[in-house]
């Protein structure tokens, strides 16, 4: 049982897909420690033990080293998840080399590995085909990159199995069409055939070699730019603290202040969370102790396994591939990396010995498997947050210090906690200017800008926004900056935008709000608000493009649109009453007829002035009301333009719109079964406007609503069976 589960192991982790995770490596974290919990509690019954001293004690040496980087670290959820796989992993290896023999994993291992990755490059080869919907090839994998670099470990394994299954398998890594992943290929094939023919391993060298350079000339130039740029942050960060590095994620806290503009334009601002090299990952968060205890552990495994070909040359490729990427943090790569590794340094029971080590990692699995599993549903629940449906504060019952629902949570205390966990997050200390008074708020953000992350467009916007109204040429030049250190960055062209509105400067308003709107490549209420108000702002000069106020409208919600209109109308009102009513007194020398004269053109004189100031406020809301009323018409939206109709004096048009909801009432009622109430209102709405029934839109509206509820065609014929205009719409 022992050897067969930890055997399946890593295939148990490279069957583990889960599409719908936020965190995509929690489910395969708790599916191998689980399993490895199995087998050491199995394996406590085993009376013998023979522990490989060298490998023991080299993996022993990496997890004190990552022991060590997580207690120095502030907090790290996602490097405490990554120990406690190695932690489960060294258990099983333990278990394996003590009760198991070589001759099981020779026999066993090239058949089920090799049939293993036949079976993931048949998906990984329908992925890149678009037989099966993917944005990219990577089978069971996060990405391609891992896809690739798990192919290339399991093909050493298929080649031994099968010679034609083994270049099938390497047909899955090109398939993928990562560079990194065929490199390490191509290391591991030329190893696994040097070794058949030793006298040609000169002549097989070169194709490492060639895929090497030409992934460099022909592959995307702008990834080789940014890695570069991260290469030479994580070596002068390692550099800095040479004996142990900056702690467990090290990297990802300490990179954003020396973050480079070249590698921030290109990447679009997008957070940094990985080195992509293991070796400088473990030099920058590990220091040397960190990486020569990582190397000395490559090394020995290399070495056990000098006599098994499949081992090996699965080792070297997993080595070749952390030259890229990060192998080392996908469970399922780690466990094909350290399961052969057993494999070759298994003895099987020689002598007796008490099986405390595996006791005590029993006990750190108990401790782990709950946790892990916490974590998961901290996972579901943040998935749920992000789609609307679920609560922040579920997430923190499960994990009290979860980065981004502390964000989203947002309180001083919550803030203050992400601070202690990583002092250069922006987002976090520009959310803490909301507990700052407004005088201090721009220093704040300048010293954001100045020690945490100088590149941060978000700040600049925030920064830009305070300053909009004092000085507009600071804030222009803020948002010039913020452009050009992100140029697919859509909030400054936005906040441009409204700097030239308010300028009433509209053709550049309208530039940039295009830019923006180009650049978010979706809707936006913020943009859709912001359209909005140009298009109002610019009526005053030119006419009304009702086109695009009916696409901002399509995208703000109902709630919004109708507030924004009664505001309008309280404008209107409010404007209205400032007009200063006319003088009624009569004047002792005045006529009666003089004085009624004088007062009709008084009245006349302030409806003229109350039509002029309230004029611009009621065309406001009449334009949103019909772009409403044409997306989404109801009894609100039709009186509410009507009310702006009547303010501009166009009282025929406002008894239409008054009519039109009297209609949708009479519908409504005819739905509640209120046949009387429908009556009346159709009575009312025909005195209104007695051209009604002969109007298009209530034509098809009826026609619709008799479609819909047929239950009520025989309440609706009853109700308009006098008018000739809408027989037409009772037609079944």
């Amino acid at each position: 049982m022992i050897r067969w589960a930890a055997l399946l192991l890593p295939l148990v982790a490279l069957g583990v897909y889960d599409s719908g995770a936020v965190d995509y490596f929690a489910v395969k974290q708790l599916a191998v420690v689980s399993l490895a919990f199995v087998i050491v509690l199995a394996a406590l019954r085993t009376p013998r033990l023979a522990f490989p001293l060298p490998l023991a004690i080299a993996l022993m040496a990496v997890l004190a080293a990552r022991g060590l980087e997580l207690v120095r670290a502030p907090h790290s959820a996602t490097a405490l998840r990554a120990v406690s796989v190695w932690v489960a992993l060294f258990a099983v290896f333990l278990t394996v080399t003590a009760t198991t023999s070589r001759r099981f994993w020779r026999r066993r291992l090239p058949v089920v590995y090799g049939a293993a990755g036949l079976l993931l490059t048949v998906v990984v080869v329908l992925q890149a085909t678009g037989a099966i919907p993917a944005r990219q090839a990577h089978a069971t994998f996060a990405n391609r990159n891992f896809a690739a670099a798990g192919l290339a470990m399991l093909a050493p394994f298929a080649f031994t199995w099968r010679l034609w299954a083994g270049f099938i398998v390497v047909g899955g890594v090109v398939a993928t069409g990562s560079r990194g992943g065929m490199l390490a290929a191509a290391c591991a094939v030329v190893l696994w055939f040097a070794w058949r023919h030793p006298r040609r391993a000169i002549a097989l060298g070169i194709l490492p070699v060639i895929v090497l350079v030409a992934g460099l000339a022909w592959g995307e130039t702008n990834t080789v730019t940014v890695r570069r740029h991260w290469y030479a942050a994580a070596w002068s960060m390692g550099a800095q603290q040479p004996l142990l590095g900056h702690g467990a994620d090290g990297f990802v806290r300490e990179y954003p202040p020396r973050r480079p503009l070249e590698e921030y334009q290109i990447s679009g601002g997008r957070r940094v969370h990985a080195v992509h090299n293991d070796y400088l990952e473990r030099f920058a968060d590990g220091g040397a102790l960190g990486l020569l205890s990582y190397l000395a552990w490559l090394a020995l495994g290399l070495y056990s396994a000098r006599r098994w070909r499949p081992a090996a040359c699965s080792l070297l490729a997993f080595a070749v591939a952390g030259l890229a990427d990060l192998p080392v943090h996908d469970p399922s790569l780690l466990a094909l990396a350290i399961m052969p590794m057993a494999a070759t340094a298994s003895r099987g029971p020689r002598r007796r010995g008490a099986p405390l080590a595996l006791a005590v990692a029993l006990v750190a699995l108990a401790a782990l498997t709950p946790v892990l599993w916490w974590h998961v549903r901290a996972d579901r629940a943040w998935g749920r947050v992000l789609d609307g449906t679920g609560n922040v504060d579920d997430v923190l019952a499960f994990e009290p210090r979860h980065l981004d629902a502390l964000l989203i949570r947002g309180s001083q205390r919550d803030l203050e906690q992400i601070l202690t966990m990583r002092p250069h997050h922006a987002a976090a200390r520009r959310a803490l200017a909301q507990f700052l008074p407004s005088d201090e708020r721009p220093d704040h953000w300048r010293r954001i800008l100045l020690h945490h992350d100088p590149h941060d467009v978000e700040t600049r916007v925030a920064l830009a926004r305070h300053v909009m109204k004092d000085d507009r040429i600071q804030a222009v030049s803020l948002l010039d900056e913020a452009v050009r250190a992100n140029p697919r960055a859509w909030r400054p062209h936005l906040l441009r935008a409204e700097v030239a509105r308010r300028a009433r400067r509209f053709d550049e308003a309208d530039r940039h709000l295009r830019l923006a709107e180009e650049r978010h490549r979706g809707s936006h209420p913020v943009l859709a608000r912001e359209r909005l108000d140009l298009e109002i702002d610019s009526m005053r000069d030119n006419e009304i493009d009702q086109r695009l106020v009916l696409y901002a409208v399509r995208r703000l919600k109902v709630g919004y649109t109708i507030s924004r209109i009664e505001d309008a109308l309280e404008r209107a009102r409010a404007a209205d009453a400032t007009v200063p009513a006319p003088d009624m007194e009569r004047a002792p020398s005045e006529t009666a007829a003089q004085f009624m004269a004088r007062v009709e053109t008084a009245m006349g004189a302030k409806r003229r002035e109350m039509r002029a100031r309230s004029r611009i406020h009621y065309l406001e809301a009449l334009v949103i009301a019909e772009a409403l009323t044409a997306f989404r018409p109801s009894v609100r939206s039709y009186r509410l333009r009507g009310q702006a109709a009547r303010g501009l004096g166009e009282l025929e048009r406002a008894r239409q719109m008054e009519s039109l909801a009297l209609f949708l009432e009479t519908l409504e009622a005819l739905r509640a079964g209120r046949e009387t109430r429908a009556r009346f209102r159709w009575q009312r709405a025909i005195a209104a406007h007695p051209q009604l029934p002969g109007e298009r839109a209530v034509k098809e509206t009826l026609g619709q609503f008799v479609a819909q509820f047929p239950q009520c065609y025989d309440a609706a014929q009853r109700v308009f069976y006098a008018h000739d205009d809408l027989r037409a719409a009772f037609t079944r």
